[in-house]
């Protein structure tokens, strides 16, 4: 009776550390499409790349957590000017590898010429950042 106690113990102490939500804090870097992720308790900043150099995405806007904390997506305000602005949604979720998170990209461009018709660039990417 002693060892089943000890087993369903051990058995509960893992699933506990398994199901328990994910640190995304910190700042990770990345090669693709976004060069940097500032993640806090409550904001993600962020850099991308733009052409034709890098740029600052800001804070987001929005952030919420989903899946237990183990899904992050933040939004951020858009950039750029009134004739073209750039809209960028993020999918943050933990992977295997220590210190290393998946990062799914949604952006849209809407240029000023295409604001009545409503028309939309969209790109969506996937990478891994590391910290």
């Amino acid at each position: 009776m002693k060892n089943k106690k000890l087993i369903i113990s051990i058995l509960l102490m893992t699933i506990a550390s398994i199901s328990r939500a994910y640190d995304f804090e910190g700042t990770y870097y990345g090669e693709s499409g976004i060069d940097k992720l500032e993640i806090t308790k409550n904001s993600v900043h962020g850099y991308g790349k733009c052409s034709p150099r890098s740029c600052d995405w800001g804070n987001s806007t929005k952030i919420n957590y989903y899946s237990d904390r183990n899904m992050l997506v933040a939004e951020f305000k858009p950039i750029g000017d009134s004739k073209q602005k750039l809209y960028s949604t993020i999918i943050i979720t933990p992977t295997a590898q220590k210190d290393t998170i998946s990062v799914s990209a949604v952006s849209y461009w809407k240029s000023e010429s295409q604001i009545t018709i409503d028309a939309k660039n969209v790109m969506t990417t996937q990478e891994y950042l590391t910290k």
